[in-house]
């Protein structure tokens, strides 16, 4: 199992490099960073919005003397 896990640690960062040089190929290297920044932007986003979301159930949960499990 630790030798599948460590295969993937390895081999996906090659997979997503050959990904961005294939597509910069394609799209050109100034798309293709613009590209990345942009999603890297929105994904930090939608995470600062679920954390948020997660952090203010579970004060709710807290608050009604519940415990936070589901948050």
């Amino acid at each position: 199992m630790l030798g599948w896990i460590l295969l993937l640690i390895i081999l996906l960062p090659l997979l997503e490099i050959w990904i961005f040089i294939e597509i910069g190929g394609l799209i050109g290297s100034l798309s293709t960073i613009a590209a990345v920044l942009l999603t890297s932007v929105f994904g930090a986003f939608l995470a600062r919005r679920e954390g948020m979301q997660t952090y203010q159930l579970a004060q709710i949960q807290v608050r009604n003397g519940e415990m936070p499990g589901e948050a």
